[in-house]
C-alpha cells in the first residue's frame, strides 16, 4: 500500500515537471510566431523565461538543501532511537540474566539443602541405631553432632527444628546412659576432645547462622558438652557423676 502511494506521488511530480516545461515551450513557440507576425523583439521574453527558470532552479537547490538537512536530522533521530532501543535491549538482557542467575542459585541452594537434610537424617538414624543396640554411647553422641552439622546447612524445612530438638534430647540420653553404666565401651570413642573431626563439627554447629539452630539451642549444646567432659573425666578417674 505504501509503495503504491509513493509511486503515485512520484508520477504526479513527474507529470507536473513535464507539464511545466511543455508550458514554457508552448509559450516560447507562440511568442516566436507572434514576434514573427507582429515584427517585435522577443529577446525580452526569453530573458524573462530565463529569469523564471533561474528562480525555479534556486528554489530546487534550496529545497534539496532543506531535504539534506531534514535527512540528517532524521538520521540523527533514527540513530538516537536505535541507541535507546539498544540500551533498553541491554537492560532487558541484564534483567533476564539476573533473574536466570537468581533462579539457578535458588535451585542450587535448594538441592544443597535437600542433600544436607538427607545426610543429616542418615547420621541421625545411624546414631539412634548405635544408641539403642549397644553401649557405644559416645559414638552415638558423635553421630548426633554430625547430624546437627548437616541440619544447620538446611533451609526452608519446618521439620528441621524438631529434628534438632530430637538430636539434642538423644545426646542427653546418651550421656545419661553412659553415666549410669559407669564405664566406656572398649570400642567406643575414648577421647573426643582430641578428635579433630568432632571438634570441627562442634565449632561449625556453634557458629552456624541457621535460624533453626537458635542461641538457646547453642547454649544447650554447650551444656551437653560440659556434661560430657565431666562424665568422661569422672569415668576415667573412677568416680560417677550425679
Amino acid at each position: 500500500m505504501n509503495k503504491r502511494i509513493k509511486l503515485k506521488e512520484i508520477l504526479i511530480i513527474l507529470f507536473l515537471i513535464i507539464s511545466f516545461f511543455l508550458s514554457i515551450s508552448a509559450i516560447a513557440i507562440a511568442n516566436y510566431r507572434a514576434a514573427y507576425v507582429l515584427k517585435y523583439d522577443n529577446n525580452s521574453f526569453y530573458g524573462w523565461v530565463v529569469a523564471v527558470l533561474g528562480i525555479f532552479v534556486t528554489i530546487l537547490i534550496g529545497w534539496n538543501i532543506y531535504n539534506a538537512i531534514g535527512i540528517e536530522r532524521d538520521v540523527k533521530e533514527i540513530k538516537r532511537d536505535l541507541d535507546n532501543t539498544k540500551i533498553q535491549f541491554d537492560k532487558q538482557i541484564n534483567n533476564t540474566q539476573v533473574i536466570f542467575n537468581t533462579t539457578i542459585q535458588k535451585q542450587s541452594d535448594s538441592i544443597k539443602s535437600s542433600e544436607s537434610f538427607a545426610l543429616a537424617c542418615i547420621y541421625f538414624v545411624q546414631a539412634f541405631t548405635i544408641q539403642n543396640s549397644n553401649t557405644k554411647y559416645l559414638t552415638a553422641y558423635f553421630y548426633y553432632v554430625k547430624s546437627l552439622q548437616y541440619y544447620c546447612l538446611c533451609t526452608g524445612k519446618s521439620k528441621i527444628g524438631r529434628m534438632i530438638d530430637a538430636a539434642l534430647k538423644n545426646m542427653n540420653d546418651c550421656l545419661q546412659s553412659l553415666n549410669e553404666e559407669g564405664q566406656m565401651d572398649k570400642d567406643d570413642i575414648q577421647d573426643m576432645d582430641r578428635n579433630d573431626e568432632f571438634l570441627k563439627m562442634c565449632h561449625a554447629v556453634l557458629n552456624s547462622k541457621n535460624n533453626f539452630f537458635s542461641e538457646k539451642k547453642k547454649k544447650e549444646l554447650n551444656i551437653l558438652e560440659n556434661k560430657r567432659r565431666n562424665i568422661t573425666w569422672n569415668i576415667k578417674n573412677g568416680a560417677k557423676s550425679e
